[in-house]
């Protein structure tokens, strides 16, 4: 199946039984946090690295149900995108900001217990990849030897040593 025939299949799931974008993200999102914190030792600060597209916006919903729980949650936007923002991303961005989530810049990232990986998403573009590429090796320059939870697509390889959990989201019927 290709990534157009998967993504029709999910719209065409959507209208036929229920649950909008935003309610899969959600659930989707619980559940994610629930295998965290059943794996996770320790759990206090958490960076969340963010896309433009559905996968950086359920970063962003993680990010949020960890704030609620008690999480110091730091959010980086990928800064070179220069399209508009995808409306699930600005959306779980108000969500995320009002849970105590605060968004930062590359230049302040600092060691954490956990990093959520919603950088290069099923529809990503090699503009978005390549950028993402950039951040991981900032990143890895920062934060070492700290669990990476990746969403549908890995993180680029410069920290693959630190996967711990890759989550493939799909909606059956």
């Amino acid at each position: 199946v290709t990534d157009d025939q998967y993504l029709l299949i999910e719209q065409k799931s959507t209208k036929q039984t229920g649950p909008t974008s935003d309610q899969q993200l959600e659930a989707a999102g619980r559940e994610i946090v629930r295998v965290i914190r059943h794996d996770a030792v320790k759990l206090a600060t958490a960076t969340v690295l963010v896309g433009n597209h559905r996968e950086g916006a359920l970063a962003l919903a993680i990010g949020r149900i960890l704030a609620n729980q008690g999480v110091s949650v730091a959010a980086v936007f990928l800064a070179s995108i220069g399209d508009p923002v995808n409306d699930h991303v600005a959306f779980q961005k108000r969500l995320f900001m009002q849970a105590g989530g605060k968004v930062i810049d590359e230049s302040e990232l600092a060691a954490v217990d956990l990093i959520v990986d919603g950088v290069v998403g099923r529809d990503a573009s090699g503009k978005i990849a390549a950028a993402g590429t950039k951040l991981a090796t900032l990143v890895a320059a920062v934060v070492k030897n700290v669990p990476v939870a990746s969403i549908e697509t890995p993180f680029p390889a410069t920290l693959t040593s630190s996967w711990k959990w890759l989550f493939a989201i799909g909606f059956p019927k």
